[in-house]
């Protein structure tokens, strides 16, 4: 099983009212919450909004994780076998998926990162 669970902290009424330029230009980022389990494994945080103090905000950098997340996907589409992206909290800790078949391998692997660029064999 691999799941997704996430938050957005920002301002959604803000977020919804830019245009994508704007947002490129002045937001360039979402904040928030991001939890991904696989396989009894969980990475990352996922807080619920019950839990937020007043002012809070996420931590997490959401389009982060999705652009990399859908990166690894196509790239795996596009046949490869291997993709792994840096998880950008931590300097040595990646997020790895391998193709066996049909099925998607996903693991959380340990390694010194040159930088947040995809990692694929």
């Amino acid at each position: 099983m691999f799941e997704i669970k996430f938050r957005i902290v920002d301002d959604l009424q803000t977020l919804s009212s830019l245009t994508a330029e704007e947002f490129d230009k002045e937001y360039d980022q979402i904040l928030g919450y991001i939890q991904i389990c696989f396989g009894g494994h969980i990475e990352g945080s996922y807080y619920h909004e019950d839990l937020l103090r007043s002012g809070e905000e996420g931590d997490e950098l959401l389009d982060y994780w999705f652009d990399k997340l859908l990166q690894t996907i196509i790239m795996l589409d596009q046949g490869y076998d291997y993709v792994a992206f840096a998880e950008i909290e931590l300097a040595d800790r990646w997020l790895a998926l391998q193709k066996i078949g049909n099925e998607i391998i996903v693991n959380a692997a340990i390694g010194k990162a040159q930088n947040n660029s995809l990692l694929n064999y």
